[in-house]
């Protein structure tokens, strides 16, 4: 497991409200772990939608997951940030 790795440090940071898919100090915690010599640096959002778009701006590369069949209802709910991504993902 990621969590029990010696060279993984793993840590929630709830968003509390704050609009975007990030709590409002994880640029900070991300340069931070970069700083204690963490060369990969994965932050999870919490569901994307069309003005969630935030994630943008601190990481180098923005992945997308979602299920699979999601079709016209997909274009609507992620609209932005599917033509942000950098790969989209289906995960079944």
């Amino acid at each position: 497991e990621l969590s029990r790795h010696d060279r993984a440090f793993v840590r929630p940071s709830p968003n509390r409200g704050t609009l975007g898919g990030l709590a409002a100090y994880t640029n900070d915690a991300v340069t931070l772990c970069q700083s204690a010599g963490y060369e990969l640096v994965l932050v999870e959002t919490v569901g994307l939608g069309q003005s969630e778009i935030e994630i943008c701006e601190g990481v180098d590369m923005l992945l997308l997951l979602v299920p699979p069949g999601g079709g016209s209802e997909l274009q609507g709910i992620k609209k932005g940030i599917v033509e942000l991504a950098s790969m989209l993902v289906v995960n079944k």
